[in-house]
């Protein structure tokens, strides 16, 4: 039986599949023609579908992402049972009540998504305790053994910390979770790496795939989240005035940014093929970038550049 072996990065899974089982890919999988990996979101759906398109024709090496021999999860940022038996039915019910509250009063998605994952996390920890139940010295407990302990960053605690004094701040019955009196661990204060207009050109000088480069320009130009390019639609472009509209981005907010002439040029001449599409940049069969292939994108041009710094898309902001 041949084994196919998982890695995470950021919120998706990646794994590669013999040609002789690609016909059992789950249809949600997008191919990256880039790296010639499989993306998958990472989420318990996602582990299940797996299991069941490649029971008895393959071996699923998941110790990568935590989930070892048995298929038992540790603790992740996406917690890999969703279920309602792995909460009280109070918790389950108030973690989609309040998921309501965040969707009526405009939460960003990506927020709805965090909040609501982090709190399934949590409660599936104390699943024979309802929320109001719970008090400060569990949360702490939470945080020493699940956190701590298993050694999550500074970010992923801060961002428990934050979901679940949101989630309390709107709870309606009494509780005895007083998350105010917990203060939040400093943030890390590493310095960013930088480049220079030298390795910059460098690394636009090598891309050839006139996609690839539109990307990297963009980010680089543009100054834009790599969430904001991926959903940048055409119509969002305004070239009598030389500016893209952004809309619903961080803090859901839109925001104008001024385009160069050279970007305006590259932008013309993308938009040249005759193919029809929605967005500026799209993958194969009009799907999104996943934020990991286009990081995988910039990494292997700064390879092919010989520059040796760390780099991410969020480096050319």
């Amino acid at each position: 039986m041949q084994r196919i072996v998982f890695k995470k990065e950021g919120g998706y899974l990646h794994f590669c599949v013999p040609n002789s089982l690609r016909e059992f890919v789950p249809s949600n999988a997008e191919f990256d023609s880039t790296s010639g990996e499989w993306i998958m979101l990472y989420e318990s759906a996602s582990i299940k579908e797996l299991f069941k398109h490649f029971k008895g024709r393959a071996w699923l090496d998941l110790r990568a992402i935590g989930i070892g021999i048995k298929g038992e999860p540790r603790l992740e940022l996406k917690p890999l049972s969703h279920d309602e038996k792995s909460r009280h039915p109070l918790s389950t019910k108030a973690i989609f009540s309040f998921r309501d509250f965040m969707i009526q009063q405009r939460f960003a998605k990506s927020t709805i998504e965090q909040y609501t994952s982090m709190l399934k996390t949590f409660f599936a920890y104390f699943k024979d305790k309802p929320p109001a139940a719970l008090n400060t010295q569990n949360l702490e407990i939470f945080n020493r053994r699940c956190i701590i302990d298993k050694s999550y960053s500074n970010t992923y605690q801060r961002q428990m910390l934050s979901a679940l004094k949101r989630f309390y701040f709107w709870f309606p019955q009494e509780h005895q979770m007083h998350i105010s009196q917990v203060e939040y661990v400093p943030k890390s204060k590493k310095l960013p790496t930088v480049l220079s207009e030298d390795e910059v050109k460098r690394i636009l000088e090598i891309i050839h795939n006139p996609k690839h480069k539109l990307i990297v320009a963009m980010l680089y130009s543009c100054g834009l989240r790599v969430s904001e390019l991926i959903h940048l639609k055409i119509s969002d472009i305004d070239f009598e005035r030389s500016e893209i509209h952004i809309r619903d981005s961080k803090g859901a907010k839109d925001r104008k940014v001024p385009l160069r002439p050279r970007m305006l040029s590259l932008i013309k001449s993308s938009l040249k093929t005759p193919l029809i599409r929605s967005y500026l940049v799209e993958g194969q069969n009009g799907n999104f970038y996943s934020p990991s292939s286009i990081n995988k994108i910039i990494k292997r041009a700064c390879k092919n550049a010989g520059i040796q710094k760390k780099v991410s898309a969020h480096t050319f902001r």
